[in-house]
């Protein structure tokens, strides 16, 4: 049989054995008792001869980023299509909102929908109709400045998945005329 080079490794592991038969005659020359202590060095060796054996690098390191990771969102919602800046009292327009899975296990989800008046008082779940996928809400909160409403799709979204709500809405209340409307859209965790 050739022999062959030592590794790193091998030369490495030889010379810790080495440092343990010094040790031990130390110990012995000293009177410390080195049956007890001599399982403690083997392990803390064997244990960095394995770590270095596992994963060995044998190239230097290099920065990829320099990263500040900030709070984020299981599933997240964006805007496929917006609503116009303007729109007539019983003029039905639509917007379209994207939710897409983030985590890495399924969420079933509804869209719940917030509108809000900017300035002043007065609006109601009666002030306009609204549907997302021809489904109708519920009214999870009625408030005088804003209502939210909850589209109970269930919609089950495994890793990686979209779901696309097209939603209508109306405006009808005549209390609304002039003042404007904040509407926006977000995932809950369905039950």
């Amino acid at each position: 049989m050739s022999e062959q080079p030592q590794s790193s490794f091998w030369k490495k592991l030889q010379q810790a054995a080495e440092k343990l038969e010094q040790a031990k005659k130390t110990m012995l020359s000293t009177g410390i008792n080195w049956r007890k202590i001599l399982p403690i060095f083997i392990a803390v060796i064997a244990l960095i001869g394995s770590g270095y054996a596992a994963a060995q690098i044998i190239s230097n390191w290099v920065t990829v980023g320099q990263v500040s990771v900030k709070p984020g969102y299981q599933v997240s919602a964006a805007v496929i299509q917006n609503l116009p800046s303007e729109m007539a009292l019983y003029e039905e327009k639509q917007f379209k909102v994207q939710l897409t899975n983030n985590d890495q296990v399924q969420h079933n989800v509804n869209l719940d929908v917030n509108l809000t008046l900017i300035a002043g008082s007065g609006i109601d779940s009666g002030d306009f109709t609204i549907t997302c996928n021809e489904t109708n809400p519920t009214v999870v909160s009625d408030g005088d400045e804003t209502v939210i409403l909850r589209f109970p799709t269930n919609t089950a979204m495994a890793p990686g998945d979209q779901a696309t709500y097209v939603c209508r809405i109306k405006f009808i209340g005549e209390d609304l005329v002039d003042k404007v409307v904040r509407v926006e859209a977000a995932a809950s965790e369905a039950s």
